[in-house]
């Protein structure tokens, strides 16, 4: 295992502000994990549920045990990168462009009110 030294210019309170569950640790999670084991506090934002995209209909009910499964695993790999807390909301998979714009950022903005972050980490828009 490596160990990490905290480094002065570290923020002690770090939010991760992803699209679907994995993005955060596929884009971020070394670095989550990173804060963590420098004793700072990670918190996890999963905007949309990450499951009915793939169903011609978006149906919510009929993903029920998909959803639940992703959620567990979710919760599983915060546990091991050490996030202080993971909160997943429910907008539609892959289908943000459908809820209103305002709706998505005053779920962001609750969150980044309550987490009360000095460094954010989000997907960038161009790869």
């Amino acid at each position: 295992m490596v160990e990490f030294r905290r480094s002065k210019i570290m923020s002690r309170t770090i939010a991760v502000i992803a699209a679907h569950p994995d993005d955060e640790v596929l884009g971020c999670g070394a670095t989550m994990a990173r804060h963590a084991l420098a004793g700072e506090q990670v918190h996890v934002l999963i905007v949309s549920e990450g499951a009915t995209s793939r169903d011609a209909v978006r149906n919510r009910a009929n993903a029920q045990v998909q959803l639940s499964e992703l959620a567990m695993s979710a919760r599983k790999a915060h546990a091991i990168l050490g996030s202080a807390s993971l909160e997943m909301l429910t907008f539609p998979d892959n289908r943000l462009d459908s809820v209103d714009l305002l709706d998505v950022v005053k779920a962001i903005e609750s969150f980044l009110e309550k987490v009360g972050a000095e460094t954010i980490y989000t997907h960038f828009p161009t790869t």
